[in-house]
């Protein structure tokens, strides 16, 4: 069976073994297609979005002729770059652009993103290039009715080929002219405030992004992203979807999801969003200014959308990852709103404290949402600029309570866990308020319940030391609860070197550990004496 390098294999290889399956095996074609999946499935193959699941290969020899064999999807592709061509030779005319416009509809209305197999058709029959050659008629050949629709069309079509699919994003990478031909796209929608068809380029943007450093690289252009920014910004505020995509294709450009890329940018990336004055190596330079960045943009998204529940979970998860330095986080905890600064008696706390708090405090918040909030006060808590701010018998009070009421919530529980530990490093007098408000209690419970979490472990073991090792105080009263020490140690059975690690410099801070310990194993077994 052949396989590419990225564990792809080919339509004609797929077909194959069904075709001997049915052939030599005498099974039914639904069985075929079954049992050829699975084959390939035990040969490490996990992606068959590329792949037209049809049991019909054995047509050939059952005597069907071509057009009783043709497809839909295959049909509408031929068609659609029979009419470019055309339009290209003969500078086009009404009629032809006309079938242009419907016989995008038609691709859209086969190809919905449920629709795998009619997007495997449509891949497998040249669809990222003719998609993009259609793209780029419509922006350039004016006889061609109905353009923004059809712009929208063929964005939504870019998305589905490219958002699921390994081997149609490297058709369209071998394509240099998508992003820029998006962009216009994108600038001709925002002209014409088309809201609907903004979200499809949005839309076309993120799923070229997914897992691909080059398109990332070419979204993250200064001529690209101004747009897409400008866009966002005049938009966002009336158009949920536009602020909710904006935000998820942003998150994407940050996401060092591409395996193929040795050194990706999104460090660098989030500091130009966050604006930053970077200058990565690809090119991009900062292109925000300190009243117009993404943070203040999703920022007043959170306002525009306080009641949208995918709103706030997609700022929110923006705003983590932005939240990537000394600097931007300072920025983030400080960040006022214009009434803020008018008025002299504004509470000392920034607004996205502010907004953090209004989450944390709502029983309503979706555990998603929640998780994203808990994640951006993690990434802040972290640095001793922000600790003052943060560390305040609200907003600790407010953490606590969120551990403890979703306590079954692994995320909650870690990234909770993550903020009291950031915020009781290196601080004493943290450590000290964070015990007075019940955290020790709250960190120890979430071990014992998510002690096989991985990721609870290392937080949980993480805020427990940091909570011990600088208060006498706070220490004399761990030593005093035996579940403290017994969770500890049946964090020492976990597979994870890095909880391990964490786990015993906590029983070492607490003074648990025997002479004897020291000296031998660093890793103990639980109730190891």
């Amino acid at each position: 069976m052949a396989m590419s390098s990225m564990g792809l294999i080919s339509q004609e290889s797929f077909d194959t073994v069904v075709k001997e399956n049915q052939e030599e095996f005498e099974m039914g074609p639904e069985e075929a297609v079954q049992d050829a999946l699975e084959q390939f499935r035990k040969s490490g193959v996990s992606d068959f979005s590329h792949i037209v699941l049809r049991s019909s290969v054995l047509d050939d020899e059952n005597g069907k002729n071509e057009e009783d064999r043709s497809h839909p999807v295959e049909n509408a592709a031929n068609t659609l770059a029979t009419c470019l061509k055309k339009s290209s030779d003969q500078d086009g005319d009404d009629e032809n652009a006309s079938v242009v416009g419907k016989t995008l509809a038609d691709l859209v209305d086969l190809c919905k993103p449920t629709q795998q197999s009619n997007i495997a058709m449509l891949g497998n029959s040249g669809g990222a290039e003719v998609v993009t050659n259609a793209l780029r008629a419509l922006l350039e050949n004016k006889s061609i009715c109905d353009v923004l629709e059809s712009v929208k069309n063929c964005a939504e079509l870019v998305f589905v080929l490219s958002y699921k699919s390994v081997a149609y994003r490297l058709q369209f990478e071998s394509i240099a002219t998508i992003v820029p031909l998006l962009t216009t796209a994108l600038h001709k929608l925002e002209v014409a405030k088309s809201g609907s068809g903004i979200v499809s380029v949005l839309r076309a943007f993120r799923g070229l992004a997914r897992n691909s450093e080059q398109h990332k690289v070419a979204i993250a252009t200064v001529s690209s992203l101004t747009v897409i920014l400008r866009v966002w910004e005049a938009f966002s505020g009336a158009h949920v979807e536009i602020f909710n995509n904006t935000c998820a294709l942003l998150r994407s450009l940050l996401a060092p999801d591409d395996f193929r890329c040795d050194a990706p940018e999104c460090f660098q990336r989030a500091r130009v969003l966050a604006g930053g004055a970077s200058v990565l190596q690809s090119g991009l330079a900062p292109v925000c200014t300190a009243d117009s960045n993404a943070v203040c943009i999703a920022v007043q998204g959170l306002h525009a959308h306080a009641l949208q529940s995918d709103a706030c979970r997609e700022a929110w998860a923006l705003l983590r990852v932005l939240a990537v330095s000394d600097e931007i986080c300072k920025a983030m905890v400080e960040e006022q709103t214009s009434s803020d600064t008018q008025n002299s008696s504004s509470d000392a706390d920034g607004v996205l404290v502010r907004c953090a708090l209004s989450a944390l405090e709502d029983d309503e918040c979706e555990n998603a949402c929640l998780q994203n909030v808990l994640g951006w006060l993690r990434n802040v808590s972290a640095r001793d600029e922000c600790k003052a701010r943060l560390c305040t018998d609200r907003t600790v009070g407010a953490i606590i309570r969120a551990i403890e009421t979703r306590s079954g919530d692994s995320r909650v529980q870690e990234n909770g866990c993550g903020v009291l530990g950031g915020l009781a490093l290196r601080r004493k007098e943290n450590a000290s308020q964070i015990f007075k408000l019940g955290g020790l209690n709250a960190v120890v419970h979430a071990l014992e319940k998510h002690r096989s979490d991985d990721a609870v472990c290392r937080t949980a073991c993480g805020a427990l030391r940091n909570l011990v090792s600088r208060d006498e105080f706070v220490r004399a009263a761990a030593n005093a609860d035996p579940r403290v020490e017994r969770a500890l140690r049946a964090a020492l059975e976990q597979d994870s070197a890095p909880s391990k690690d964490l786990a015993y410099a906590a029983l070492r801070d607490l003074g648990a550990l025997r002479d004897h310990e020291f000296k031998a194993s660093r890793y103990l077994k639980a109730g190891q004496v």
